[in-house]
């Protein structure tokens, strides 16, 4: 046995390491909980062990120990990595679900650009656009308040009294019942001005004026 001494001291290495190893083993998910196949796993022991899940699980004997398990989905850009310790030998179930790999969007961000200088000036903003436009609106209001303000006042168009004396005294010396048009052949004013008369009185209570077809009819109340 003595030539054979080394052999026997490597099956007794291996038969220790057997029986102290321990079975790592899981699914492999995606985010709606689908079990994943095709996905390359790999778990970073002395070699490192590479497996597919052709049927959505994995399997790796390991020593105890600290390791990382990667899963990887190379079509549906998913990756999954777990970090784990093992101190005694048996079967454990550790299932992997795999996200987003954002390890390519993080490398993007860390990247530091180089921005471009540039000599334009920024344009205006817009509210200096809209404090203009409110200025003039301003102004014009002022302006027009001042004019209106300075215009001459008219004052409420009355008829004189000695006029509206005359009508009464025509109604009077009628009977106290006349036609406009009798009125205006007897007082030679216009049209306008005998009916401005007329509303006058109306007013003031002294004259009643009543419709009757085409023209009205003075009465003395």
């Amino acid at each position: 046995m003595g030539r054979y001494w080394p052999v026997y001291i490597v099956f007794m290495l291996v038969l220790a390491s057997a029986t102290h190893a321990a079975v790592i083993h899981g699914s492999v998910y995606d985010l709606e909980l689908n079990t994943l196949s095709q996905a390359v796993v790999e778990i970073d022991t002395v070699p490192k062990q590479v497996m597919v899940s052709r049927n959505g699980t994995y399997q790796f004997t390991v020593a105890p120990g600290e390791y990382v398990i990667t899963a990887r989905h190379a079509k549906l850009d998913l990756v999954a990595r777990e970090r784990i310790r093992v101190q005694n030998e048996g079967s454990f179930v550790l299932d992997l679900i795999l996200f987003p790999d954002l390890e390519a969007e993080e490398e993007l961000l860390n990247e530091t650009l180089d921005v471009p200088e540039y000599d334009e000036p920024a344009p205006p903003l817009p509210w200096k656009a809209v404090v203009s436009v409110l200025a003039l609106v301003i102004l014009a209001g002022l302006g027009w308040w001042y004019w209106r303000k300075h215009q001459p006042k008219e004052g409420k168009k009355t008829a004189p009294k000695v006029d509206l004396e005359e009508i009464l005294a025509f109604v009077r010396k009628e009977g106290g019942r006349a036609t406009q048009k009798e009125l205006r052949k007897a007082i030679p004013y216009s049209e306008a001005k005998i009916s401005l008369m007329i509303a006058e009185l109306e007013s003031q209570g002294k004259l009643r004026k009543i419709k009757k077809g085409r023209g009205n009819i003075l009465v003395l109340p």
